[in-house]
């Protein structure tokens, strides 16, 4: 079995689980808080979802022992400067360049996403099968998910003979969308409600190449097989040919980064517990 990295495998790195009294709905309610305040040790790690952690700063920063935080599970951007207390922070969908902030993958959707389609183990099926990556790009998004981040390339790329484009949404014709990703070189990957979204590490762990728009967010992953633009207009044939011929990636050392140990691993590592 492949261990994907998922964002509610997170929670378990830490020492401490932290969610208020009154919390949010969907996968966000199910977060068990058991942190107690009189019992954090130096050096403790504290899991939380992103939109709690200015709650979690404001009550560390009276306390003021120097602690590890990791947030994902949100959309928030993590796009705020973390008290002296916190060392380090690790978070899902990084929008500040600071010293102390790294980002971590969204990875692919949690367990209770979805569980009929069996998302994960078709995955694991098709990775056991020669991929092709026959034709250029493909582009297969829900501009309502965020119109603002997602229309634009429907509108520049809606007709190109160049590139296969679909007008899907997430759970529709799994299958026939993984196939199309393992079937290309590179697909398009807006921003989806949060910064990053499951389509980019759906390529990675398929071996297509994600073509993303520059951000804070995306450039911790700068040295994985992604081609980063500035706007959707510079993407072309000739450009994608270009970068697909001259760029060597070696994926074996890609495949480390898409598995939850190393994001594990570093994160204890950097805690000095490995």
């Amino acid at each position: 079995m492949i261990d994907w990295i998922q964002g509610e495998k997170f929670q378990d790195v830490a020492d401490w689980r932290y969610a208020p009294s009154i919390r949010y709905k969907d996968d966000y309610n199910h977060l068990v808080n058991d942190l107690d305040f009189r019992k954090l040790n130096e050096g403790d790690v504290i899991y939380t979802h992103t939109f709690y952690a200015k709650q979690l700063f404001d009550i560390l920063d009276v306390i003021g022992k120097p602690v590890y935080i990791i947030t994902h599970n949100a959309d928030e951007p993590a796009n705020f400067v973390p008290p002296d207390c916190v060392q380090h922070w690790w978070s899902q969908n990084v929008g500040l360049s600071h010293p102390k902030i790294e980002s971590l993958p969204i990875g692919l959707e949690n367990n209770r996403w979805w569980a009929g389609l069996r998302k994960r183990a078709k995955m694991e099926e098709m990775l056991k099968k020669p991929l092709p990556h026959e034709k250029l790009i493909y582009m297969n998004h829900n501009i309502k998910t965020n119109r603002a981040q997602r229309q634009r390339p429907y509108e520049l790329f809606g007709e190109a003979p160049w590139m296969t484009v679909h007008h899907g949404k997430n759970g529709l014709r799994f299958d026939a969308y993984l196939a199309n990703v393992a079937n290309h070189k590179f697909m398009i990957c807006p921003e989806g409600s949060g910064i990053d979204c499951h389509r980019f590490w759906e390529c990675l762990y398929l071996g297509t190449i994600p073509v993303v728009k520059r951000c804070v967010n995306v450039m911790f992953y700068a040295h994985l097989p992604i081609l980063i633009v500035d706007d959707w207009e510079e993407v072309t044939v000739e450009r994608l040919n270009d970068f697909y011929n001259e760029k060597i990636f070696t994926w074996d050392l890609v495949k480390e980064e898409l598995m939850f140990a190393y994001w594990r691993n570093k994160i204890l590592k950097h805690c000095g517990r490995n």
